[in-house]
C-alpha cells in the first residue's frame, strides 16, 4: 500500500497564517501541501522579474520578501511580506505578466505552487476559489477607494536593517493596518540602542528606543547608522499595551522624520566634534527660532556642568536633530562656548 502523506506540522501553520489558505479543511491543506515544493533563497535573490511570466505563486514560510518595481535609478521598493503571505497570485491567476518584482533583502524560504496545482485547486476545492475571491475582492476596494487594505493576516517581518529600507517596512506595517509590537536593537554612539514599537491598527502608538520616548523615539530610528535588527510579531487578540504615548497620525510622523533626518545632515556640518564640552557663557539662554524652546532648554540645563555634544545626546530627551539644532541655536547667540 502506498505511504499515506503526512504534512508536517510547521508547514500547516504556515498555510493556516496564510492569507490564502486560512481556515481551509485539512484535506485541502494537505492537497495543497502535496503538490507544493520549498526554496530556500539567499540575501539579494530575484525570484522573479516584473514582465515576467506569471506561472507560479509563493507562500512565504521564513524571512521576508520585497515587493519592487523598476524606477530611473534602480528599482523602488513597494511594500515587505513576510511569513504566511502570498506572493505572485495575481499574475497566475489572470495570466498577464508580472506587475513588480520579488527580490528577497536578506534570506527566505517559501512554498511554490505551480500554475498547474493552482488551477487544479480551484477546479477541485470551491472553498479555495472562494477564499481567493476574497482577496482580490479586498484589493479591488482598496483600489477604488484609495485606502489601505485591512490586513487579513498579522504579518511577521524580521531581519538586518543593513538590508532593508526602514521608512517601507513602517509604511508597510501602516497600510496593511497591523497590530502588534516591534523589536529593535539599533547600533548607536554608546553601543546597542533597544527599543519597541507598539502597533494598533496601522499607527504607532507607543515607542521607545534607549532614553527617549514616544514621537522622539521614531525620529531617531531614522538618524541612527542602519545597522542593527527589528522584529516585528503581528497579533489578532488583544494584548496588554503601554498608555499610548505617539499622538501623530502615521503619514505625518513618517514626514516629519524625514525632514529631521534631512536637517541632521545640515547640522553635522556646523558641530563635526562629539567630544568637544561646552560650557554656560551668560546667565540665561537665548535663541531665535521658538521653535526649539523646549530643546534650548533641556539642554541648558544639562551644562550646569560642562558637557560634550555626545553627552547631550545620550541625556536630553530630544532626536538627534533637535540636539544639534538646539545647541547650535545656542553656540551661535554666544550663550555657550
Amino acid at each position: 500500500m502506498p505511504q499515506e502523506f503526512l504534512p508536517s506540522q510547521e508547514e500547516l501553520e504556515v498555510l493556516r497564517e496564510s492569507e490564502l489558505c486560512r481556515d481551509l479543511p485539512y484535506e485541502v491543506l494537505s492537497a495543497v501541501l502535496l503538490q507544493t515544493t520549498t526554496n530556500r533563497y539567499r540575501a539579494g535573490e530575484v525570484i522573479f522579474e516584473q514582465a515576467d511570466p506569471g506561472d507560479y505563486m509563493l507562500i512565504i514560510k521564513s524571512g521576508v520578501i520585497e515587493i519592487c518595481t523598476k524606477a530611473s535609478q534602480g528599482m523602488n521598493v513597494l511594500a515587505y511580506s513576510g511569513r504566511g503571505e502570498c506572493v505572485g497570485e495575481l499574475a497566475l491567476l489572470t495570466g498577464a505578466k508580472r506587475s513588480a518584482t520579488a527580490r528577497v533583502p536578506e534570506m527566505a524560504e517559501a512554498m511554490i505552487l505551480s500554475k498547474t496545482v493552482f488551477e487544479d485547486l480551484i477546479m477541485n476545492f470551491p472553498v479555495f476559489l472562494r477564499q481567493l475571491c476574497v482577496i482580490l475582492a479586498r484589493r479591488l476596494e482598496q483600489t477604488i477607494h484609495r485606502m489601505p487594505t485591512p490586513s487579513a493576516t498579522p504579518k511577521q517581518l524580521q531581519g538586518n536593517l543593513r538590508f532593508f529600507d526602514l521608512s517601507i517596512v513602517l509604511q508597510t506595517l501602516m497600510d496593511s493596518k497591523q497590530t502588534g509590537q516591534m523589536a529593535i536593537a539599533m547600533k548607536t554612539a554608546s553601543g546597542r540602542g533597544k527599543g519597541q514599537l507598539f502597533f494598533n491598527d496601522g499607527s504607532i502608538t507607543w515607542a521607545h528606543l534607549g532614553h527617549l520616548r514616544g514621537e522622539e523615539a521614531v525620529y531617531q530610528l531614522f538618524q541612527l547608522e542602519m545597522d542593527g535588527t527589528f522584529n516585528f510579531v503581528g497579533n489578532t487578540v488583544d494584548v496588554a499595551h503601554p498608555v499610548p504615548n505617539v499622538s501623530l497620525p502615521p503619514m505625518s510622523l513618517l514626514l516629519e522624520a524625514a525632514r529631521l533626518q534631512d536637517e541632521l545632515g545640515e547640522h553635522r556640518r556646523h558641530l563635526t566634534d562629539t567630544s568637544r564640552r561646552y560650557r554656560r557663557l551668560t546667565s540665561d539662554p537665548h535663541w531665535n527660532d521658538p521653535d526649539l524652546e523646549s530643546v534650548v532648554t533641556a539642554i541648558w540645563s544639562k551644562l550646569d556642568q560642562p558637557a560634550s555634544l555626545q553627552d547631550l545626546r545620550n541625556t536630553v530627551p530630544f532626536c538627534d536633530a533637535k540636539v544639534y539644532a538646539g545647541l547650535w541655536e545656542l553656540v551661535k547667540s554666544s550663550a555657550v562656548e
